[in-house]
């Protein structure tokens, strides 16, 4: 026994390790707020009469914006620290509870299920990069362990247990307490920057507004090359359209040879 504690007590006794803790419960949230829809969305749509697509469509949008924010919210990261931005994340998360608690409509439900995407999106990357500075190399698959422990309570409380508390409370009150503890998350994070150990190799808006760029330009040219390749099949046996754009690749081929050797990334 003493031997546990001379072992496990410095782990938990790191400075860092409070600050741990609430961005960990901040990936809870993240997978609460993932796998909930599966309880609030069935009975908020046989009350309001929505159908089953319209359902499906709804929860879906939480994805599409938590998908679509992660290349984003590295790049947050490398500029203003996990800490900040997570402690945003919270309050985005917040106010989309918020909303619940005055209206639902089919429009409000799918203004929160993408909000809550957006709000949520930075939560596990930012445990990651947090748990990589703060703590020393060979801690990092303890703290790691810890992480999802403490998320995976998300997925067990977003189903049976959140089932008995709209039962008991309803769906206003439910979500009034969702966005205060948000609130009280991002409050105590907002009084912590100064423990946020994430240090740039480079100036913090160089490699942002770098990042950024370079993501941007691959998902033009990445759109571009699809819709090319999606007219080409349409069009390509039209009497003169497949010299035309054969004529198109090979403009696009010798401007990106005079820009860096870009080439289609879709032969």
């Amino acid at each position: 026994m003493n031997i546990s504690r001379s072992i496990y007590r410095p782990l938990f006794a790191d400075p860092s390790f409070p600050l741990f803790i609430v961005l960990a419960g901040s990936f809870f949230l993240t997978v609460f707020f993932r796998i909930s829809a599966s309880v609030i969305l069935p009975l908020e749509g046989e009350r309001l009469g929505m159908s089953a697509s319209l359902v499906g469509f709804i929860s879906s949008v939480h994805f599409y914006a938590y998908a679509m924010m992660q290349p984003v919210s590295g790049i947050l990261h490398d500029r203003y620290g996990p800490v900040r931005v997570v402690t945003c994340g919270l309050l985005i998360t917040a106010a989309s509870c918020l909303l619940l608690t005055v209206v639902r409509t089919p429009l409000s439900l799918g203004v929160w299920r993408l909000v809550s995407g957006l709000g949520v999106s930075p939560m596990y990357s930012a445990t990651l990069v947090f748990m990589a500075f703060a703590f020393p190399a060979e801690r990092y698959c303890f703290y790691a362990g810890i992480n999802f422990a403490v998320s995976s309570l998300g997925a067990i409380v977003s189903v049976a247990p959140l089932g008995f508390v709209l039962d008991n409370f309803g769906l206003p009150a439910t979500f009034a307490i969702l966005s205060g503890t948000s609130l009280l998350m991002a409050l105590f994070l907002g009084r912590s920057f100064k423990g946020d150990h994430v240090h740039f190799s480079e100036p913090p808006h160089e490699v942002a507004y770098d990042s950024m760029g370079r993501f941007l330009r691959v998902v033009v040219d990445l759109s571009g090359t699809l819709g090319r390749r999606m007219v080409q099949c349409g069009l390509s046996d039209l009497p003169g359209v497949g010299p035309l754009l054969e004529l198109s690749d090979q403009r696009r081929d010798d401007a990106g040879a005079s820009h860096g050797g870009w080439r289609d990334p879709i032969p």
